[in-house]
């Protein structure tokens, strides 16, 4: 079925060919997770600052490389500019909005540095309760607020460890295929702001003018802690500030890191109101979790020109959000998200790489877990005789 194709229903979107999760209407789930967002609003658990403890590059025709060879450096153009997102809009390489790499990046990077996770005899050990793309901890935290976007992830017990993958729903796949060639050309917007933004290395401009790429991929791997839970997650970065260039052998430092971000330009209180309420909690959450300081947003017009940036600060953003209506406070997020790890772990109380566990949530339901063995991989293979060597 076309990408093309106008209004696309449930009905005529083949599982295997998109790789969906279905869940027979008549399943019964293995356990469900009841939650009310009054009762999260407590002291938050402890959130040990991230540390960056790796990174990896990924190339269009999904090629994996150790280390930043994609990283990108920022070369700021000023905060009252005019940057067409559209210049040579037709020449884009679209990245496939309906990829899944599933945790095999993360996996790559740990293959490549097992010795660090091999004790005196040689076993492997990682020492972490849950291996997780940081996007997915971002739908965690997202979740209180959400209205919209369901979350569906999948998980497995190996060694000690939790690996969590996720799955797009039949809705984000619809989503996806049914969109306007207007909301196409929205969704590029963010790829080319970057390219304005960011440059190959600091002495060497960005050229907007060059074909925009948007699979080239940067990640950090980064070690933190939520309550009591070991957290080992990796994060696409969009770059670094930084006037001299990373030598090959050292680690972007976390301070140096920024996001980018664009938005329509805020007119009027509704709009200011919306971006508070909704963007902003999700910009939040999204860089909090991998400590990332500075936000660099790019307000556009409707013919897609950024005529202004500005910056947020990650830590005080959340003041943002409470001005002036209360729309969202930061530790409603975290609680959610670490009782979804405490619910994650109850279900998976023991070992077996061959017991996939699918945890489903749609906003304004309990989250339900439901039994996938067999179903989904998380873990391939050549990982699990790996870690058994």
């Amino acid at each position: 079925m076309s990408a093309a194709s106008p209004h696309l229903t449930a009905s005529q979107i083949s599982p295997d060919v998109y790789d969906l999760l279905v869940i027979p209407p008549e399943a019964r789930p293995f356990a469900e997770m009841r939650w009310d967002r009054n009762q999260l609003d407590r002291n938050p658990p402890t959130f040990q600052k991230p540390e960056i403890i790796g990174c990896f590059s990924i190339d269009p025709d999904q090629t994996w490389t150790d280390g930043h060879k994609n990283m990108k450096y920022l070369h700021h153009p000023g905060y009252q500019c005019h940057l067409d997102l559209n210049l040579n809009r037709e020449k884009t390489k679209h990245k496939n909005a309906l990829d899944e790499k599933g945790v095999v990046p993360i996996l790559q990077w740990i293959q490549k540095h097992q010795d660090r996770f091999r004790q005196e005899n040689s076993k492997f050990s990682l020492p972490f309760d849950f291996v997780v793309w940081r996007g997915y901890l971002t739908s965690f935290f997202n979740a209180p607020y959400e209205n919209r976007e369901p979350f569906i992830v999948v998980a497995s017990r190996h060694k000690g460890t939790i690996y969590v993958r996720g799955k797009k729903s039949a809705e984000k796949v619809l989503e996806v295929l049914n969109m306007t060639p207007q909301q196409k050309i929205l969704t590029g917007y963010g790829y080319k702001f970057e390219q304005f933004l960011m440059g190959d290395s600091p002495q060497r401009r960005p050229n907007p003018s060059e074909p925009l790429v948007e699979g080239e991929e940067f990640a950090c791997v980064f070690r933190s802690r939520l309550g009591r839970h070991r957290l080992l997650y990796a994060a696409e970065v969009d770059g670094v500030d930084s006037r001299v260039p990373l030598p090959n052998d050292r680690l972007p430092q976390l301070d140096n890191l920024v996001e980018l971000k664009t938005t329509f330009e805020i007119r009027n209180a509704r709009q200011d109101t919306n971006f508070r309420k909704f963007k902003l909690m999700k910009w939040w959450a999204q860089s909090y979790l991998v400590g990332i300081p500075r936000i660099i947003c790019g307000y556009r017009n409707e013919d897609g020109i950024v005529r202004g940036l500005e910056d947020f600060n990650t830590m005080t953003m959340h003041r943002l959000g409470k001005v002036p209506q209360g729309f969202w406070q930061p530790n409603i997020p975290m609680v959610f998200a670490l009782r979804m790890l405490d619910f994650i772990q109850s279900c998976l109380p023991h070992d077996d790489p061959n017991k996939q566990l699918a945890f489903i949530w749609t906003p304004g339901e309990t989250v339900k877990c439901y039994d996938v063995s067999g179903q989904v991989e998380v873990l391939p293979q050549w990982y699990l005789e790996m870690t058994e060597s």
